[in-house]
């Protein structure tokens, strides 16, 4: 085994830096309508993904069953607005949760799209029982999108990367 000097340490530590150390832009760029129907995709895709595994006989075929398409659609439009991961998964688990677009499923993939957008900006939501029944409240009515994104700035740990 060959060893290496100091100098060369810092030139391939500084390569592999610069390679792997800062977050890198995206390599394809999509127009707004791309970008749109990638999140509608994306949720359709977590929706399917939340009945499909749940294993109940009298939700089969309707993994794809939409209510109102066109509410729905604007949906993303209105994520896209939010400034932040929290803000984002808040209007997520509200809307979801509350007004009901799919048939099946709702509290299930409001849960889990929440769990999908706080990941991508570096936080996990705690899963434990007090999440579980939180999610049940919130499609009682018991708490408005602000209270939502409070409780979830004081339920999520930040992701160590």
């Amino acid at each position: 085994m060959r060893t290496i000097g100091k100098r060369e340490a810092r030139r391939m530590f500084g390569r592999l830096r610069g390679l792997f150390g800062r977050r890198k832009e995206p390599t394809a760029s999509y127009s707004p309508r791309e970008e749109h129907e990638r999140c509608v995709q994306r949720i359709l895709r977590i929706h399917h993904l939340a009945i499909a595994t749940s294993g109940e006989e009298r939700e089969r075929g309707l993994e794809d069953a939409v209510i109102n398409p066109m509410a729905f659609e604007s949906f993303c439009d209105w994520i896209e607005l939010c400034p932040d991961c929290f803000s984002k998964a808040a209007m997520a688990i509200d809307y979801i949760a509350n007004f009901h677009p799919f048939v099946e499923g709702n509290k299930r993939t409001a849960f889990q799209l929440a769990i999908a957008l706080l990941r991508n900006g570096g936080y996990d939501l705690n899963d434990d029982t007090v999440t579980a029944a939180f999610i049940i409240d919130v499609a009682s009515g018991l708490y408005n999108r602000e209270e939502i994104e409070e409780w979830l700035r004081c339920n999520t740990h930040s992701i160590i990367l």
